[in-house]
């Protein structure tokens, strides 16, 4: 069994004997080792700790228990197993398809229970990613100690989206012979879909007061903690700052403030004093939670007054409410990485301070997007539409003058729908329209386009256009790069319809194998006409149409849709080069070509 890189043994070696590590050897895993050798690890000799009180029935371990059962069968023939271990990095479950991969993890004594936290059993891949608290491989002679050198070890920390704090982490295992760079990849997505298990759990007011974070704190330079009876959040600046602070001294700082806005004083250990401005969050009489917007102290004091609301309209007078259902954005549905990173986009720019682009394919949602983030931002004044596709039935003019009119409105948001579609006498007047809505001052502007072309890849005059409408750009992937999102779409659209209908793992696999030409409009499309006239109960894989009872391409496992969406990126990244692109994703031009064709992604490169 292979044991890893020799130099990198060469170097490990080098370090255990006291001489100068190479750059060979990832610096963070050379300060590993030194953490290692400092706790007095010794390398051919660990003494590891066994945890008496495991428990698997924890809130964590029930949301992620189905997360890792399900990915397990999908790698049931890749000589894997999956690791889940707890906030103390004790093992609390393994899963192993593998019969040889699981012997030989009871060989090392990876059981549950043990504790493999990196001051006992050294540098490793679950013990290493909590002691860095982020995503870390260790491979073959990485590892400090002899026993786990034949391994690679991907592990991911998970933390509670509401509470903040951190549950454990999840870690892929292979044999080093095995290892594969979509380690990592997979299991991000298994931590991913936790979260939003975990997110669905948690309580009407840990979803305010996250709710809360995500307008305020999650995307701002300034130090800003949402913190509640259970739930402490805080963005990068405010952690740098109360690294040394206790939470309940927190809490009782922010119960100080009261229920309205309000300023005080913290103490840190160093002696420095901060300033913090405070607002209370309510439900109805209730204060459950607080704003908190640190500073360190200046020349002048502060003084209270409302704090500001970057993304966040001001809310109607009266008490506020708890929110009965999900924001309009989590509405949409999607949990995969593709599709968050959507929402997180979304939500900076859901003020439309800036004109933004959205574009995609044809039946992504583009529209939708836009609408729920002007709902997300419950700014004043309506949405409205003007669609260049219907120029040739209304007229140029006619569509000129309603884009006049709706431009000139002192508030609300005006959508320029297939802007890719005007020809050059349009744009050129479209842009002379936006140019003098600007000098005045009127509605916010957002766009669609179903196609990138409206950013210059046309006539000049579509490119100066494409510049006053793309300030901002939001890209939707096609729904065939996020099958891992269409449980997620199919639960939206049912909850629409009123919930009577459940959609079984059988019926979510079918739809998961489709090749979605037609996108979340076409899901939508089906799952309505599926549902139509049914009365209440399961929908099953006999209930689909006929193509989805035939056995067409079969579904993915979660290690090819992971190598499907590196390829479909390095494509993209390569501007569909795909020379250019096997050079990036390090492989043959063979092998990219031969994926290209299984895979059935020349569109996707587009």
């Amino acid at each position: 069994m292979g044991v890893g890189s020799p130099q990198v043994r060469r170097e490990r070696d080098a370090f255990l004997c006291g001489r100068p590590v190479s750059e060979a050897v990832r610096a963070e895993v050379v300060e590993s080792w030194r953490r290692s050798s400092s706790s007095g690890v010794v390398p051919d000799a660990l003494d590891l700790a066994v945890a008496s009180d495991v428990d698997v029935e924890s809130e964590f371990c029930r949301a992620a228990a189905p997360v890792l059962d399900r990915l397990n069968e999908r790698l049931d023939s890749s000589r894997t197993a999956l690791v889940l271990s707890g906030p103390r990095a004790d093992i609390l479950q393994r899963w192993a398809g593998d019969t040889a991969v699981s012997v030989a993890l009871d060989e090392v004594e990876a059981l549950p229970g043990v504790c493999l936290d990196e001051g006992r059993a050294g540098t490793n891949g679950l013990g290493t990613t909590m002691a860095l608290d982020r995503p870390v491989v260790i491979s073959g002679a990485e590892h400090f100690a002899d026993r786990y050198q034949p391994f690679t070890c991907a592990g991911a920390p998970v933390r509670h989206p509401s509470r903040g704090h951190g549950l454990g982490v999840v870690t892929l295992v292979c044999r080093y012979q095995d290892t594969n760079r979509l380690m990592l990849p997979i299991v991000l997505e298994a931590v991913d879909h936790i979260r939003a298990r975990l997110l669905e759990q948690t309580s009407t007011v840990e979803r305010l007061l996250l709710d809360r974070y995500l307008a305020r704190g999650a995307d701002t330079p300034a130090a800003v903690v949402v913190i509640g009876a259970d739930v402490l959040l805080a963005n990068r600046a405010a952690s740098e700052l109360l690294s040394h602070v206790d939470d309940d001294r927190l809490r009782a700082e922010a119960a100080a403030l009261g229920r309205g806005v309000g300023v005080g004083r913290l103490s840190l250990p160093s002696g420095e004093e901060l300033v913090v401005r405070g607002e209370g969050v309510t439900t109805g009489r209730e204060v459950v939670g607080h704003v908190l917007e640190l500073s360190r102290l200046g020349p002048e004091p502060a003084r209270p007054g409302p704090l500001p609301r970057p993304r966040v309209a001001p809310r109607p007078a009266g008490p506020a409410r708890v929110p009965a259902e999900p924001s309009p954005l989590a509405r949409l549905g999607g949990r995969g990485r593709a599709w968050q990173g959507v929402l997180a986009a979304a939500r900076r720019h859901a003020r439309f301070d800036l004109p933004v682009l959205v574009h995609g394919e044809a039946g992504t949602g583009k529209l939708a997007l836009v609408e729920a983030m002007w709902a997300e931002a419950r700014l004043a004044g309506t949405v409205e539409v003007a669609d260049a596709a219907l120029v040739p039935f209304h007229g140029l003019t006619d569509f000129l003058h309603g884009l006049h009119g709706s431009l000139h409105r002192p508030d609300g948001l005006v959508v320029l729908r297939h802007a890719e579609l005007l020809e050059r006498r349009a744009a050129l007047a479209v842009s002379g329209l936006l140019d003098e809505a600007g000098r005045s001052g009127g509605a916010r502007l957002a766009s669609t386009a179903t196609s990138s072309s409206i950013l210059g890849e046309g006539p000049a005059v579509r490119g100066a256009l494409g510049d006053r409408l793309a300030v901002v750009q939001i890209g939707l992937p096609p729904l065939r790069d996020r099958p891992e999102d269409i449980g997620a779409v199919v639960e939206a659209v049912a909850r629409e319809g009123g919930g009577r209908h459940r959609w079984r793992p059988d019926a979510l696999e079918a739809l998961e194998a489709g090749e979605w030409p037609g996108n979340a409009r076409q899901l939508r499309n089906l799952v309505v006409s599926t549902c139509a006239g049914r009365p209440a109960g399961d929908v099953t894989r006999p209930d689909l149409p006929p193509q989805f009872q035939r056995p067409g391409r079969r579904a993915l496992t979660q290690i090819e849709r992971a190598e499907l969406a590196v390829i479909v990126a390095g494509l993209r990244e390569a501007g569909g080069n795909k020379v250019e692109a096997a050079r990036r994703l390090g492989i043959s031009r063979s092998t990219l070509y031969r994926k290209v064709s299984a895979y059935r992604i020349d569109a996707a490169a587009r």
